[in-house]
């Protein structure tokens, strides 16, 4: 059963590769974990690492402390950005049509739809995959679940966690990772 899940991961991270103009990947910062917060900071990069979009926007209400301290972005750090909302017919440009690959992608896709919400923004459904789901199923079967990371971090930003999911992708389809 774990060699199954293994050439199936290799499989989806082979086809992937293979088809990488279809692909984003995306990762977001929020206010908080209430269902009034939103996203604070987006970054989408596509498969070759080109940068899309790195933007930080004003949140509609201060970001939580505990926040804060997961991600160190604060209140003043975003005082001067746009609002999301006045920047959503950029981002639904680049997210229109692609497949988006996340490290968390039920929470990202969760905050994204939260934040549409509240500024009542007219969506579309998002396909996209979820790099923990994998990460799940590999450490269930009792096979290595780590994230590639140059250089050991406390914290990342979106931009920085966008590159991990990248080279993690990347290193999971080669034949010599398991």
């Amino acid at each position: 059963m774990s060699r199954e899940i293994v050439e199936a991961l290799q499989k989806k991270y082979s086809e992937i590769l293979e088809n990488k103009n279809d692909y984003i990947i995306m990762d977001t910062e929020c206010s908080g974990f209430q269902q009034d917060d939103e996203i604070i900071e987006i970054a989408i990069i596509d498969m070759d690492g080109k940068v899309l979009l790195n933007q930080r926007f004003k949140p509609g209400k201060a970001i939580s402390v505990q926040m804060i301290e997961i991600h160190e972005i604060d209140n003043d750090m975003v005082a001067d950005s746009p609002a999301f909302k006045d920047e959503w017919e950029k981002i639904s440009s680049i997210l229109k049509d692609k497949k988006l690959i996340m490290y968390n992608g039920d929470f990202d896709i969760e905050m994204l739809k939260n934040t549409l919400k509240k500024y009542e923004i007219e969506s579309f459904e998002f396909e996209f995959d979820s790099i923990m789901d994998d990460m799940n199923a590999l450490h269930q079967r009792g096979l290595p679940i780590h994230m590639l990371a140059e250089e050991p971090k406390d914290k990342y930003t979106s931009l920085d966690d966008c590159y991990i999911v990248l080279h993690d992708i990347i290193e999971r389809y080669s034949e010599d990772y398991f």
